[in-house]
């Protein structure tokens, strides 16, 4: 069980936030499919076409732990389990990660790897990446990770407002090392039908933990020798 350190102000983590999102939703190295899943699920400045509003403010937590070290995570992990459950128009159990992701499919991996996130460039700041093999044709993810106490976690909120309802997300993301073996739990919440009258970061905080998630992964490789 991952422990969570006294986080850093609001102010403080909206600025990392609103920075972080404008980075990768206009990198020239991110593909449309990768953008249009950071500006939805992680809270981007997108535009919210349900609607034809433009998205509240967004917000991830970083956390710091001084006695932790990134480094102790940073490397190319060989995957020996990638599984994924999201069933569009329905909640699925968080408990539930689907079945083994298969070669055909496009999320499939055969290595991710864990790095230093180069625009912020702070070492205990990772980014997870899926790779072809170790250290090759490794891409970025939108899955950005904090060292804390027992691992790497993350975790964020966003809100849509339209004109008579609310669009709630949230995501929490962390990663455990035993050994030579890491596993990355990501999990999405959503909520489409939420009151306008409530629709604040607060609400959609108060999706993380909750039983029934918008999408589920579970990654876990061993770390490569190379």
């Amino acid at each position: 069980m991952l422990r969570r350190p006294r986080e850093t102000p609001i102010a403080a983590r909206w600025a990392v936030s609103l920075v972080g999102h404008l980075y990768h939703l206009y990198r020239p190295d991110i593909s449309p499919a990768e953008r249009a899943f950071h500006a939805t699920a992680c809270g981007g400045s997108c535009k919210d076409t349900r609607h034809d509003r433009l998205p509240s403010l967004s917000l991830r937590h970083r956390t710091f732990v001084r006695d932790a070290r990134g480094e102790d995570f940073i490397g190319t992990y060989q995957v020996t389990s990638h599984r994924e459950n999201h069933q569009q128009g329905s909640p699925i159990p968080c408990s539930d990660p689907g079945p083994e992701v298969q070669p055909d499919d496009r999320s499939y991996a055969a290595y991710f790897a864990l790095a230093i996130d180069s625009f912020f460039d702070d070492p205990d700041f990772l980014v997870f990446q899926t790779c072809d093999g170790p250290g090759v044709g490794c891409v970025d993810t939108s899955i950005q990770l904090d060292v804390v106490e027992g691992g790497l976690e993350s975790t964020s909120a966003n809100t849509q407002e339209g004109d008579a309802s609310c669009n709630l997300y949230a995501g929490r993301s962390s990663l455990t090392l035993d050994g030579a073996i890491a596993t990355l739990e990501d999990r999405r919440w959503s909520n489409f039908d939420h009151p306008a009258s409530d629709c604040t970061l607060a609400a959609a905080e108060a999706l993380i933990g909750t039983p029934e998630c918008q999408d589920v992964a579970v990654w876990v490789g061993t770390r490569s020798e190379n």
